[in-house]
């Protein structure tokens, strides 16, 4: 069998970047069009057809990506961002007013990472939040003295929606009241196998941890306490994880794009 020459090797790397470029391109084209409510299923594939066929002739077929793994995401996707539409539907009774922006643009960044999902910025108030699909997500600068950039808060969670803040936007007094509502009650918790107090909001839960909590433990506790997240915070670390009980099942390509990086694998402890 004849040696793969480097010019093939630089040549796989470039067709894998676009392939995964196409990827993300065509995520965002899934949630401007459930923004619009014009999801256009056979145009994500046509997209993406294309593209994953460069890559698989790239890779001579040496590839255990397949494109049914290209259509279980694109249905997903579709899936989540119009539970993700529905859910800031759902927010309307509680506030004044409730508007998503169209996510062509994100004008209140989060500083999360849950690529390759797309949120967009909801405007309640008129204070910009910014919701995502609740999916796995991952924060550098976890910082708790307020300087850019900052992870932006987590306001709400619940089985279709990651609700934040970005830590530049301040709420009213009546839209902070009103959140209160949404959020119901919450309290505190411990638990032997971690070295802090929990916190219980409505949902979820979260906690600031000096040493790192197995997976395990997190979704034991999520199970127990009927959690659609846990929110873990390392500050000697300087990162912070949402855990939403997806990181084992979530479609196999989506998980090889948000875990492309050593960096990432480092964040959730692999490194230890």
């Amino acid at each position: 069998m004849p040696e793969q020459r480097p010019a093939d090797m630089n040549a796989v790397v470039d067709t894998r970047k676009e392939f995964e470029a196409a990827i993300k391109e065509t995520m965002h084209r899934i949630a401007i069009d459930a923004f619009n409510g014009s999801p256009q299923p056979e145009g994500y594939r046509e997209a993406l057809d294309q593209a994953y066929e460069r890559y698989f002739n790239s890779m001579k077929g040496a590839t255990n990506t397949h494109q049914s793994d290209v259509y279980e995401l694109i249905d997903a996707e579709i899936g989540r961002q119009k539970a993700l539409y529905k859910q800031i539907e759902e927010l309307k009774p509680y506030f004044d007013t409730v508007k998503p922006l169209d996510p062509s643009s994100i004008y209140a960044v989060p500083f999360w990472d849950h690529s390759p999902s797309h949120g967009v910025t909801v405007e309640i108030n008129n204070t910009r939040f910014y919701a995502a699909p609740r999916v796995p997500c991952s924060a550098t600068d976890y910082i708790t003295v307020k300087q850019a950039p900052v992870p932006a808060n987590i306001v709400y969670i619940n089985h279709d929606m990651i609700l934040m803040l970005p830590y530049w936007e301040n709420t009213t007094e009546e839209t902070h009241k009103q959140l209160n509502k949404l959020m119901d009650a919450s309290g505190v918790v411990t638990e032997e196998e971690i070295d802090a107090p929990i916190h219980v909001k409505k949902n979820y839960l979260w906690v600031h941890s000096e040493k790192r909590i197995d997976q395990r433990v997190i979704e034991r506790l999520m199970t127990k306490y009927g959690a659609d997240a846990f929110m873990v915070g390392y500050p000697a670390r300087n990162i912070a994880i949402i855990y939403t009980g997806l990181e084992d099942s979530i479609e196999r390509l989506w998980s090889t794009i948000y875990f492309r990086w050593d960096e990432m694998w480092k964040r959730y402890g692999c490194d230890e």
